[in-house]
């Protein structure tokens, strides 16, 4: 369901772009092999890896944010939307205690909030 925003930990920076690419959003979470959520890259993080001549082919926990928002537990779109105006972001992973994604919030979905 959301395989379109997630890339593993071991992917290559290529692979990223063309996920990112794919599914519009500009962002996609990098999933470790534990099935924990551990960063998130966005088209910039890897424009800015290029320009510091990064390979392509370095794996995508290389440039990742480790330091993302997400919510725990609950798709609370009231405080979601505070997070995506304060923060400038495309989408924002709900997560459980342990890091594993519960689901995605995505602009569209505070658009289409009434």
């Amino acid at each position: 369901m959301y395989k379109k925003f997630l890339v593993s930990e071991s992917a290559s920076l290529e692979e990223t772009l063309r996920l990112i690419l794919a599914n519009s959003r500009r962002t996609v979470m990098v999933l470790a092999k534990n099935k924990k959520i551990i960063g998130t890259i966005s088209e910039g993080d890897i424009l800015r890896s290029i320009l510091d001549k990064k390979n392509l082919s370095a794996p995508a926990s290389t440039v990742m944010n480790k330091s993302f928002k997400y919510l725990i537990n609950k798709k609370d779109i009231k405080i979601a939307k505070k997070i995506f105006i304060k923060f400038n972001i495309n989408i924002l992973p709900v997560l459980n205690k342990n890091f594993h994604l519960l689901s995605v919030i995505t602009l569209e979905d505070l658009l289409n909030d009434k």
